[in-house]
C-alpha cells in the first residue's frame, strides 16, 4: 500500500504530460465551428453563412438558387407558393457535418424550408438538386395543381 501512494505524484505528472501533449496535437487541427449568420437576402432567399465563407461565394450560391426558381416556376407555369427558404453555407463537408449532423453535400429541412449546403468543390449540382427537390413538392401540395399530382404524365 505505501508503494502506491509513493507511485502517485508520478501518475499525476504523467496524466498532465499525456494531456499536455495530445492537447497540442489536437488543438492544431480542430476545425473552428463559427455559427452561421445572415448576411443576403434576395427575393427567395434568406442567406447565412459563417464567417470563413466569403460574400462572393455567398452570392454567387445565391445567385444559382435564383435562376433553379425561375426555372422551375417556368417550367411548372405557376410560382411556388412558398415563404423565404433559409439556405445556410459552410465551407466544407466537415463544417457543415459538425453543424447540421449531416454530411452529404446539400440536404434540405422541406417543412422548414431549410437548405444546408457546402462549398466543397465537386458537389456544385447537389444544392440547385435539393432547392428544386424542395420546391416541386411544394407546388404540388396547392389546389391548383391537384391534377399533376392525381394524373402524372
Amino acid at each position: 500500500m505505501y508503494r502506491l501512494y509513493r507511485l502517485f505524484p508520478i501518475f499525476l505528472i504523467l496524466t498532465g504530460l499525456v494531456q499536455t501533449v495530445s492537447g497540442l496535437l489536437f488543438s492544431a487541427t480542430a476545425l473552428d465551428i463559427q455559427s452561421p449568420s445572415v448576411r443576403l437576402e434576395t427575393d427567395h432567399l434568406v442567406c447565412a453563412a459563417p464567417p470563413s465563407v466569403s460574400m462572393e461565394a455567398l452570392e454567387i450560391s445565391a445567385n444559382k438558387l435564383e435562376k433553379i426558381y425561375a426555372s422551375v416556376t417556368r417550367d411548372l407555369g405557376a410560382p411556388v407558393p412558398t415563404g423565404k427558404t433559409e439556405f445556410t453555407l459552410y465551407p466544407t463537408l466537415e463544417h457543415k457535418g459538425l453543424a447540421t449532423g449531416y454530411t452529404l453535400p446539400a440536404h434540405v429541412y422541406s417543412g422548414k424550408l431549410q437548405l444546408f449546403s457546402t462549398l466543397e468543390p465537386g458537389f456544385e449540382g447537389e444544392v440547385e438538386a435539393a432547392y428544386a427537390g424542395v420546391l416541386v413538392p411544394l407546388f404540388l401540395r396547392t389546389p391548383e395543381s391537384c391534377a399533376l399530382a392525381l394524373f402524372p404524365a
